[in-house]
């Protein structure tokens, strides 16, 4: 499952969001959450929409997946606490991997954050000091690949072989992306017909996401050998 998180005590008393600073590097892209002090435990991981803290509604963000970040104990504005952040609540850098990242909750101490990615990617979390910073680098495109195959001949073969039972350790690349991208330990996976996609959500949730295996002709159901892209 793609959840990162940091520990922390719980400060004296909660540190201000000041800046939030974005950053393009080599091979990943970079944010920071600038903080006036010690801020408490970290979680961020993928989910299917993001929700706003505490009115659950959607929050729009430009992307095709998404982060939620969430900060306790600290704030931006919430209560009426100085120092407080005097910047934006959105923030577009618009590259190639990071879109938008976007202040979605600020209640009660706790601070969260939605980040708009062009695709489900590698990412790290980091807890810098002096000064206190929250810091989240999301992988580039690699440029290798996972299958050998250099043509579409190869890669019907391919398919037509594992279609007959000939790789039977392989499973669901569908389920398989739901569980490791977003914790789904069961998904209900639904085919649209006629189509290379699916829906998957989870039990008893209303949150859902619409994926297509990435091929050049039709795959003949979910257990293929080709990627996944949330397709939203």
């Amino acid at each position: 499952m793609d959840i990162r998180t940091l520990t922390a005590s719980t400060p004296t008393k909660a540190p201000a969001l000041t800046a939030v600073r974005t950053g393009r590097h080599e091979t990943y892209d970079r944010v920071v959450f600038d903080f006036t002090g010690h801020f408490g435990s970290v979680r961020v991981a993928y989910v299917p929409v993001v929700h706003a803290d505490p009115s659950d509604a959607t929050v729009p963000l430009t992307g095709n997946a998404f982060l939620q970040v969430t900060v306790h104990d600290a704030y931006a504005r919430w209560g009426g606490q100085s120092p407080h952040f005097s910047g934006p609540d959105s923030a577009t850098p618009a590259y190639a991997t990071l879109k938008q990242i976007t202040i979605s909750g600020d209640y009660e101490n706790v601070l969260s954050f939605g980040v708009g990615l062009d695709r489900v990617a590698g990412f790290t979390v980091t807890r810098l000091a002096s000064p206190d910073r929250l810091v989240i680098d999301v992988a580039h495109q690699p440029l290798w690949r996972m299958w050998p195959d250099t043509s579409l001949a190869q890669a019907k073969a391919v398919q037509s072989a594992f279609d007959e039972g000939h790789m039977p350790w392989r499973s669901s690349v569908v389920a398989a992306y739901a569980r490791q991208v977003y914790g789904w330990t069961d998904p209900l996976i639904t085919r649209i017909t006629g189509t290379n996609e699916y829906w998957v959500s989870a039990k008893n949730s209303p949150d859902r996401i619409r994926v297509r295996q990435v091929w050049p002709f039709l795959a003949t159901h979910e257990v293929s050998i080709a990627e996944i892209a949330d397709v939203r």
